[in-house]
């Protein structure tokens, strides 16, 4: 309906909601996904339903990928891609306002036996979709127990993966268009 600082406005607030039933969810990551969403997402959009501003304040508990498997050229020599266990990222909460159409995640953290992870930044939306721009940093670690019932060893050991490497974790910086980010280090990530 009508905003109060945008023409239009749209307002979904989710209360307890089982991702694991959206199929364009499941269809998307190409694995099953259980979880349960609660928060709310407003977005606001000016006369010719573009978006200017808006708020996402979700949380995802209990929240796990899998089993299935993760498709990259990165993985070119293991056939393309990567076989995955049922992986716990536990509760998530993300916070992204937006201004324009500027989003800025705030907080992106993720708290799972097998998976830990934090990222904050941007992301430009454009038209298309792929011409967006993101910038952001992200944080992770990866259960030891884990690693090993997932196989992901030589995943680990390819020289990509070995220089995001940061004491018992991996740090990155993506940045660029978001159809094919730039993905570097964080430590030598360029202001």
């Amino acid at each position: 309906g009508p905003g109060e600082e945008t023409a239009q406005e749209i307002r979904v607030e989710l209360f307890d909601v089982q991702i694991g039933r959206f199929d364009p969810i499941r269809q998307t990551l190409g694995m099953p996904v259980v979880g349960s969403v609660s928060g709310t997402i407003a977005l606001g959009y000016g006369e010719e339903w573009r978006l200017d501003g808006g708020n996402i304040e979700l949380g995802i508990a209990g929240l796990v990928f899998g089993p299935g498997a993760i498709q990259s050229e990165m993985f070119r020599q293991f056939g393309g891609s990567v076989p995955l266990p049922a992986t716990d990222f536990g509760n998530v909460v993300i916070r992204a306002p937006i201004e324009g159409s500027d989003v800025t995640i705030q907080q992106f953290e993720a708290s799972g036996s097998d998976v830990r992870l934090n990222a904050t930044g941007e992301l430009q939306l454009r038209n298309p979709y792929r011409t967006s721009r993101i910038d952001l940093s992200a944080d992770f670690q990866l259960d030891g127990a884990y690693v090993e019932e997932a196989g992901l060893g030589a995943v680990l050991g390819l020289p990509e993966v070995q220089r995001l490497q940061v004491g018992d974790g991996y740090a990155l910086a993506v940045s660029g268009p978001l159809g094919r980010p730039s993905i570097v280090p964080a430590a030598r990530r360029s202001r």
